[in-house]
């Protein structure tokens, strides 16, 4: 069956109809005056592109209108082709004219539908893709257009209309037939072929389409005209069929009544042949013989893949603090996330895919699978979940169930005793674990300034050094004081505090730590942000007693030193003692940490990291204050 041509004389009027929707289109686009002319008001603002067809010099122009005028009851639009491209003054690509939901216009509600429409009543699956309108020039140049786009182009990072133009033309290859050949078809034809590409290696939607069930589904051939003419599924399929294209199922009733006995039937499992689909496109005719198209979707269980999709997309790109939970959805989505968030762990590629429209099936099905549910089970059963308990645990899934702990590495030390040279070395071991956050870097007044910049390391790093002496109770109840107030991320179970204790023993600092760190002070010099001993070393002695004097050293047994989940004590006793601390404290956390499978450095990446630390020189320099005469100083951190 081939194509019907349309009459000479009707195609001559449509040329001059043509001519005269161009025309109108052009004066409106070219009129940028903000004054809303009576031709603005009834014609609708239009928006015109121009592309090149891809592999040659031609130029056609797309037009757009606001979407809100296609239900404006002011506006009278000179068409209501969505998908219109121009080439001088023909019409070369016509797409569908915009049709709507069931019950979204008073033209498809259900009454008049059931009043003012005849059939046949052709019903096809809607496939979920996007939509391609596929045309042809005389030289047999091939135009593949998305909906309102074709050719090359910079400024998007997918291009849809290129990617199945490729597609095309490859299946083409396959039988025996080129590009020319389908371009030549469709221009002898005067129609635009109507497609949906669907390919989940491309781009995925909701419906999944891998492997035998990717490509161009035919769904459509619509004359080249102003006035919107569809030919039947009939031919569409034989020429669909021809050319190699995917086919689109359809159904034929004869009565009005039929097609929604059959529509309401199936959104009973929203399915068809045991597949789940978004719908059915269902076309018929008004009843002065025009054509009509109008979608009858399924609320279930689309609407909560959508939600699934839209919700964790959400929660990749903000965190779960900014998921808006859908009102219909709430605790199905708070489920669904649960579930998933541990399997984006670690794993920046599947986050990337998921954001880039990949794999969104498959983690959906992997959802299901475990559920042992359909989708409209799970809406059903929906309400037997706990929205409490559930919101817990879906804002703990911020690190999830199975997630690494969280360690606090909290030194208990005094001036010199090399809390700054191990973190760096512990640093540079465990480049990618390991963050260090400086008390000395800080401007003052601190306040909880270390806390909140160690759980902003938290995000990215698994370790996090607080570089700060802590020599007093007060100090390390702040510590912890601080992160219970501030932390909102991490649950309590998986945030482990170590105490590095410098200073071991239940008595203040003897004599030999005093003259140890007194000598490392004076060999560094004025190589530290606030203390500077060689410039005013009697300065920097005199804050070295005051820090041992007020010393309070770890006591396990008492709060706050009680919360600790592991004191690991050290010895400062000789000029090599970081190292030997370093090696100390790699074995704790080796053992403690078990779940953060952290090898064991050599010796020589060990010398490495000592000998890369001793060469550390601060960049921040910070007014120390030690009397009231010292308030009236600035105290911002001098670069």
């Amino acid at each position: 069956m081939s194509i019907p041509k349309l009459q000479s004389d009707e195609l001559e009027r449509c040329k001059e109809e043509a001519k005269i929707l161009i025309q109108l289109m052009e004066e409106n686009s070219n009129d940028k005056s903000k004054s809303k002319s009576k031709m603005k008001k009834m014609a609708g603002h239009v928006r015109m592109t121009s592309n090149k067809v891809v592999h040659t010099d031609i130029t056609i122009n797309s037009w757009k209108f606001n979407e809100w005028d296609y239900f404006s009851k002011k506006v009278v639009l000179p068409t209501f082709a969505r998908g219109l491209f121009t080439h001088k003054d023909e019409i070369v690509v016509r797409g569908y004219d915009k049709f709507f939901n069931l019950g979204e216009t008073p033209s498809t509600s259900k009454e008049a539908l059931y009043h003012e429409t005849n059939g046949p009543y052709e019903v096809t699956v809607k496939t979920n893709g996007c939509i391609v309108l596929i045309s042809g020039f005389a030289d047999g140049t091939l135009v593949v257009c998305s909906k309102h786009s074709t050719g090359l182009r910079n400024d998007i990072s997918k291009n849809h209309s290129m990617s199945a133009q490729f597609a095309i033309e490859e299946n083409l290859k396959k039988i025996g037939l080129t590009a020319k050949d389908l371009a030549l078809a469709l221009y002898e034809a005067n129609v635009t072929a109507l497609g949906e590409f669907c390919d989940d290696s491309f781009e995925e939607h909701l419906i999944e389409y891998k492997g035998d069930s990717a490509g161009v589904y035919i769904h459509g051939l619509n004359y080249n005209i102003p006035q919107f003419k569809t030919l039947p599924f009939s031919i569409v399929n034989e020429f669909g069929e021809k050319f190699g294209f995917k086919k689109t199922e359809y159904l034929k009733f004869n009565t009005v009544e039929e097609t929604f006995e059959f529509l309401e039937e199936a959104s009973k499992t929203g399915t068809y042949q045991n597949e789940e689909i978004e719908g059915f496109v269902v076309r018929c005719h008004k009843g002065n013989g025009d054509d009509l198209l109008f979608k009858y979707k399924f609320d279930e269980p689309y609407m909560l893949y959508r939600d699934f999709r839209e919700t964790t997309k959400k929660y990749l790109a903000s965190g779960v603090d900014q998921v808006k939970f859908p009102a219909r959805h709430k605790i199905a989505c708070m489920d669904y996330l649960k579930f998933v968030a541990p399997l984006f762990e670690n794993n920046d590629q599947l986050k990337k895919d998921y954001l880039d429209n990949k794999n969104i099936v498959e983690m959906r099905k992997r959802y299901m699978n475990a559920k042992g549910k359909t989708g409209l089970q799970l809406v059903q059963e929906e309400q037997s979940m706990t929205l409490n308990e559930l919101k817990d645990e879906v804002y703990e899934s911020r690190f999830g169930g199975k997630r690494h702990n969280k360690y606090a590495i909290v030194p208990v030390a005094t001036i010199g005793c090399g809390k700054t040279t191990i973190a760096l070395i512990l640093q540079k071991l465990y480049p990618d674990l390991v963050g260090h956050i400086q008390n000395d870097n800080l401007s003052n007044p601190v306040k909880d300034k270390l806390e909140k910049g160690a759980l902003e390391l938290f995000i990215d790093k698994q370790i996090v050094v607080l570089d700060k002496n802590n020599h007093q109770f007060r100090e390390r109840k702040q510590i912890f004081d601080n992160f219970a107030k501030l932390n909102k991320v991490i649950p309590k179970d998986k945030l482990k505090f170590v105490c590095l204790n410098f200073v071991s023993g239940s008595g203040a600092p003897d004599m030999d730590l005093w003259e140890v760190t007194k000598n490392r002070i004076i060999e560094r010099g004025d190589n530290h942000q606030s203390i500077k001993a060689e410039g005013d070393g009697k300065l920097a002695e005199g804050i070295m007693k005051g820090f041992i004097n007020r010393f309070q050293p770890v006591n396990a047994k008492r709060q706050p030193d009680s919360a600790f989940d592991l004191v690991i004590d050290l010895e400062v006793n000789a000029n090599r003692s970081s190292l030997d601390n370093a090696k100390m404290i790699v074995k704790h956390l080796r053992e403690f940490a078990s779940d953060l499978q952290l090898p064991e450095p050599t010796e020589g990446q060990f010398q490495k990291a000592f000998d890369d630390a001793l060469k550390y020189k601060p960049t921040t320099t910070k007014i120390f204050k030690t009397s009231k005469s010292n308030k009236k100083k600035t105290t911002k951190p001098q670069f």
